[in-house]
């Protein structure tokens, strides 16, 4: 497959990148030319991918990382800028999950979904964001719709993702000045090992399938590759370009809107010494009626 965009020179790191959306994650951005850090708690399965990478031609280390733990964070990351150079494309795809009701998850499952599944991506997050900013790369987090909508039987789950959106967003805020985009792509129901238990205890492929607005088969709608794409395209800038961009465009330092500050700074240079403000929802609409016939 031919990738449109040229990433040679780039560092990628992927968690979870030994199996499903992470290793066609990392098989398509060394297609377009980065060296790619396939990180995965399994050394077997980031291995496997990595030699599937170098024997079609790429750059790839395999990287052993348990992404709940920070010393083995900080080690992964110390071997991939030794072995590949500064991580300037971070994708947090790592995440784990258990399918049962609320009522009967026990302390120690809570405690690995949040730790893997937010307390990890922030640890990453964490450790590479200084080599993310100095390179003024990118941030792509694996995100999804239960923490919106919510899913039953994976209410832990959501809510570790729901964590994961609020991540997204602030961080944009934070680093967007810097240059550094976030984004959070939400894949929707994916064929994959690890989600095969989830659907088929939802009813089978083609039934998940009917909960979708445009229909057809799980596999064939919501396979790792198409939803490697949306990363690609997330790094070109195709799709919106982040939360962060816009945040900075639409919100002051102080926190209001500038749509509205503009407006406050027109009320007062045209009706001087009329302290009440008018109400924001008047924005569009100009000053108040009684205003416009004193003009």
């Amino acid at each position: 497959m031919s990738i449109p965009i040229d990433l040679s020179g780039r560092v990628a790191l992927v968690t979870g990148g030994g199996s499903g959306i992470g290793e066609a994650i990392a098989t398509t951005l060394a297609q377009a030319g980065a060296g790619v850090a396939v990180a995965d708690l399994s050394q077997e399965s980031a291995t496997r991918v990595a030699e599937s990478i170098r024997n079609c031609g790429g750059k790839a280390q395999p990287i052993q990382m348990d992404i709940a733990n920070a010393a083995s964070v900080a080690a992964g990351l110390q071997l991939v800028r030794a072995e590949l150079g500064p991580v300037s494309i971070l994708v947090n795809n790592a995440a784990t999950w258990v399918v049962k009701e609320f009522k009967d998850t026990t302390s120690a499952e809570v405690d690995r979904v949040i730790d893997v599944t937010l307390m990890g991506t922030i640890n990453v997050t964490r450790a590479a964001l200084p080599d993310v900013i100095e390179q003024r790369g990118r941030i792509i987090n694996t995100i999804s719709d239960s923490a919106r909508i919510g899913e039953r039987d994976m209410s832990v789950y959501a809510a570790a993702k729901a964590g994961l959106i609020g991540l997204t967003k602030s961080l944009a805020r934070e680093v967007g000045r810097d240059g550094v985009t976030v984004n959070g792509v939400s894949p929707g129901t994916t064929s994959t090992p690890g989600s095969s238990a989830f659907i088929e205890g939802a009813g089978g492929p083609e039934k998940l399938a009917r909960a979708y607005p445009l229909g057809g088969s799980v596999s064939r709608r919501t396979s790792p590759t198409r939803c490697s794409s949306l990363r690609r395209r997330c790094r070109r800038g195709s799709l919106a370009r982040s939360s962060a961009s816009a945040a900075a465009s639409r919100w002051s330092d102080d926190g209001t809107p500038k749509r509205a500050n503009r407006f406050r700074r027109w009320r007062c240079n045209r009706h001087r010494g009329r302290p009440r403000s008018w109400p924001l929802s008047r924005a569009r609409a100009g000053p108040p009626r009684r205003a416009r016939r004193r003009q």
